[in-house]
């Protein structure tokens, strides 16, 4: 009970809606929506997944205290007159906790006024076999969790450079494109971009298999697998420092690049000046080929592009248009926390360079819903220029992230005016739901207008 408030909803193989920690309204003063929720669309209803909390604000869970003393035993007083209140350690030097735990759960710190989690919108993204994967780190840590058992499940990952602690929401990341490979190891292999305080860090995940986990010690040994970590990047192109782009967005495109757009160049908390906008986008190339390997740092590479007009702050978005251009819209004046008085409502778009490139690929006919594994056809002019097909899932972007958008690569072949492509085999690698179809010819020349489509 309480609601949420800046919570993180994304949608799960099955389609069912996993919401994650926000917490309800100042006035509440329960002020914890620790225990993920899940949302059935069929039978429109929610049920709490059970198993431990994420995202917990360990400094609200209360622990026995006492008022403090000074070396006279004189009690002490806050400034405003309040008793100074101190934890009481046990005869173990433990807090006595004075809040019932979910089972196999303890606190991650012994400072009690510690909040240690990333409280709102915290960064999770659904990875090929069903788990989610954390990437803004739960008690110290980035890892997976599964919504059957409702625990963190595999190794723990050590979270990304980031001055602040993520005790923000200012940073952005992304799941970078999802490809077929004929080696189970790189078929469809999860791997995210992150960018924060402290620079651009990438991690590949391995896949891990749930088949016949069925019990706490099987959990357990999930941590032994093999550790991935978070690599810096290759280096942004800047003629100086790159900017820190707090509030900015990052928009995968049709390329399977990513286009970095908006943000703040300026160290703090909200309330960021305008003045110090980062207005020029960059793009990242992750250096993958088509079969869906991070090469090396020599094929990853950035690129800054052309700068915007209107400085994006504090709730502005970025969301991938079908025609290949980024809708840049929405800003707080200065970071401001809101009012109509300090709303951005001039939008621009971004085009990159292909854009304008006459010899875009159209798609003129296309089916208006698809299946799991499905064989589709579709028609296109030039089907034997075409070197790569796409699903991208539509964006739903807030608060310097998109937890719904999604590169999904097909494989495909050309017949007669078209191609014949296969769906994606399954929910965890695209959960159903509204998606853009493209096919990019030679020259990395997206089609000039995606078809949506219903994955079902």
């Amino acid at each position: 009970g309480g609601g949420r408030w800046y919570p993180t909803l994304i949608t799960l193989s099955d389609g069912r809606i996993l919401a994650v920690a926000g917490h309800p309204h100042l006035s509440d003063q329960r002020h914890g929506s620790w225990m993920p929720e899940i949302y059935d669309v069929v039978t429109d209803t929610w049920t709490y997944v059970g198993g431990h909390w994420l995202y917990t604000n360990w400094g609200d869970i209360q622990v026995e205290r006492i008022q403090d003393t000074d070396e006279d035993g004189e009690l002490i007083f806050e400034e405003d007159g309040e008793p100074l209140m101190i934890p009481v350690l046990d005869g173990d030097d433990q807090l006595i906790e004075l809040r019932e735990f979910p089972e196999g759960q303890t606190r991650p710190t012994t400072n009690a006024n510690a909040s240690v989690n990333y409280l709102y919108y915290p960064r999770i993204f659904v990875v090929p076999g069903g788990l989610v994967f954390m990437a803004s780190p739960n008690d110290y840590n980035c890892r997976w969790y599964d919504t059957n058992f409702g625990r963190p499940v595999g190794p723990m990952i050590e979270m990304p450079p980031h001055d602040g602690g993520f005790a923000e929401t200012n940073h952005t990341a992304v799941l970078l494109p999802l490809l077929p490979n004929e080696d189970p190891n790189e078929n469809y292999r999860p791997r995210i971009l992150f960018m924060g305080s402290e620079g651009t860090f990438r991690v590949s995940l391995n896949h891990i298999d749930m088949s016949g986990i069925n019990s706490a010690d099987d959990l357990a040994a999930l941590e032994n697998l093999p550790t991935p970590e978070w690599e810096a990047t290759s280096t942004r192109e800047w003629e100086s420092t790159p900017p820190l782009r707090r509030d900015g967005c990052a928009t995968l495109l049709p390329t399977g690049a990513v286009f970095f757009s908006g943000g703040i160049n300026q160290t703090g908390m909200p309330g960021l000046d305008d003045d110090n906008a980062a207005l020029h986008g960059e793009i990242y190339f992750p250096g993958m080929n088509l079969s869906g390997t991070l090469i090396n740092s020599e094929l990853e590479n950035w690129i800054t592009v052309a700068a915007a007009t209107v400085p994006r702050n504090y709730h502005s978005v970025a969301l991938l248009l079908p025609n290949g251009r980024v809708l840049t819209a929405g800003s707080n004046l200065d970071g401001s926390s809101g009012g109509d008085d300090v709303k951005e409502y001039r939008i621009e778009t971004y085009s990159p360079v292909w854009y304008w490139d006459d010899g875009r690929p159209e798609i003129t006919q296309a089916p208006e819903q698809i299946t799991y594994a499905e064989e589709f056809t579709i028609e296109t002019s030039n089907p034997n220029a075409i070197i790569r097909t796409a699903l991208m899932r539509c964006g739903t972007v807030t608060h310097a992230w998109d937890g719904d958008q999604r590169y999904i690569g097909l494989e495909f072949e050309t017949i007669e005016n078209g191609l014949r492509l296969i769906a994606p085999p399954d929910g965890s690698i695209a959960p159903p739901g509204p998606y853009m179809l493209w096919i990019i010819s030679v020259g990395e020349l997206p089609c000039k207008l995606a078809p949506f489509m219903i994955l079902n």
